[in-house]
């Protein structure tokens, strides 16, 4: 139920947002000029998200791999904002199985740990205690976006600020939807900043804007504080075991 209605859904459950589809930058490694154009982006777009325009591609019957629409998110079954399309304007195509039975049954694993993200967890670790990132962490970095057809803007990797940022960038865009993001969040220290700016992050355009979900998402991200990042020690745990204190603000 992620995918757009016209290809199979029953409804959306999950959007992405458009602070993620932003974050993809030109395939030349350029800033778009236009964020809402998606030509000559980062193929990882592409091959994570559905937009508006999207040309969508499956298995016909024969097995044969073809166009079966384009996704037209302001009128039709798949316009966002209704109850059933996506509030965000944006659809998922990452984790569809080509190979998917005739109901959408799929068979695609759940990812739990990959090269590239060891690559970026490497990299990321390098920079953190050097103090900026050797010539290892560096090919890091470019063997992972040359493999997604990005070109790697090499001033980014000159200095610990700048490489810790693209790392971080280039974490959420390659590692979308993968179960990374709120762990990576917290130990950075900004997960309670990041969730409230997500709470701004909602589409304003009427033609994507569902009031009720998009109200509800945002009164939900505001309510996160400190305590949400820890869990609380269960009192079964903290009754056998009285050397245990309960983590803070719970």
């Amino acid at each position: 139920s992620m995918v757009p209605l016209t290809m199979g859904a029953n409804l959306c459950q999950k959007a992405p947002t458009r602070a993620l589809v932003d974050s993809y930058l030109n395939a030349d490694g350029s800033v778009p000029a236009d964020k809402t154009v998606y030509a000559n982006r980062d193929p990882r777009l592409t091959a994570t998200v559905v937009y508006n325009g999207y040309v969508w591609k499956d298995r016909n019957d024969k097995g044969e791999y073809v166009t079966k629409g384009t996704i037209n998110v302001t009128s039709g079954n798949d316009k966002a904002g209704t109850d059933n399309g996506s509030p965000t304007g944006f659809y998922t195509r990452k984790y569809f199985d080509t190979t998917h039975g005739k109901n959408l049954e799929m068979w695609t694993n759940i990812i739990m740990m990959r090269y590239a993200d060891v690559l970026l967890m490497y990299a990321e670790a390098i920079n953190e205690y050097a103090g900026a990132p050797d010539d290892q962490a560096k090919e890091a970095i470019r063997e992972i976006r040359k493999r997604a057809g990005v070109k790697t803007d090499e001033s980014l990797l000159g200095d610990y600020r700048s490489f810790r940022d693209l790392v971080r960038n280039e974490r959420g865009r390659e590692l979308a939807f993968e179960g990374l993001r709120k762990w990576d969040l917290i130990r950075w220290g900004t997960f309670v900043e990041k969730m409230h700016n997500a709470g701004t992050n909602q589409p304003t355009e009427n033609k994507y804007r569902n009031v009720s979900y998009t109200n509800y998402a945002s009164a939900n991200y505001a309510n996160v504080t400190a305590r949400h990042i820890y869990l609380p020690i269960p009192t079964k745990e903290l009754a056998v075991n009285h050397a245990l204190r309960q983590n803070p603000l719970w």
